[in-house]
């Protein structure tokens, strides 16, 4: 029986090792508990093949790679601690697996970076992850500052 995405419609997973590969070759990083875990996972290459461009992460002590991420420009916002202190804010969203994304347990704060243009157009800058926004089975959004 398939593991995650390529399920018949209405089966669930059954939970695999996590670190194993299922026989669609997606690393089993979370193994989905319900159907509704299913289809988030099973939409989420398609999705960022669609809509997201290529970054580079830069984990903590390890060696960059490129993902694919959506990612949403806003206009500078105050930082915090900093009275008169302003920053572009980036949030970008990423698959939530350590092959073609970012893990959510692999996150850390303050030390990871991403590489990318901070306004389309522009030469891409190092920025660091400043918080996690939301999770779920499928995918992963990160604040970047």
């Amino acid at each position: 029986m398939p593991i995650g995405p390529g399920l018949p419609p209405g089966e669930i997973a059954p939970i695999a090792p996590l670190g194993s590969k299922t026989d669609t070759g997606i690393d089993v990083d979370y193994a989905p508990q319900s159907d509704f875990d299913n289809e988030l996972v099973a939409g989420v290459d398609e999705f960022l093949d669609m809509f997201g461009e290529t970054i580079t992460y830069y984990p903590n002590g390890s060696e960059s790679r490129q993902i694919l991420a959506i990612v949403d420009r806003n206009p500078p916002e105050k930082l915090d601690n900093a009275p008169y202190g302003v920053a572009p804010l980036l949030v970008i969203t990423v698959a939530n697996n350590s092959i073609t994304g970012i893990k959510s347990d692999q996150v850390d704060t303050g030390l990871d970076k991403v590489e990318l243009a901070v306004r389309i157009g522009q030469a891409v800058q190092q920025r660091m992850f400043t918080d996690i926004i939301s999770q779920d089975a499928g995918m992963l959004k990160l604040e970047v500052r």
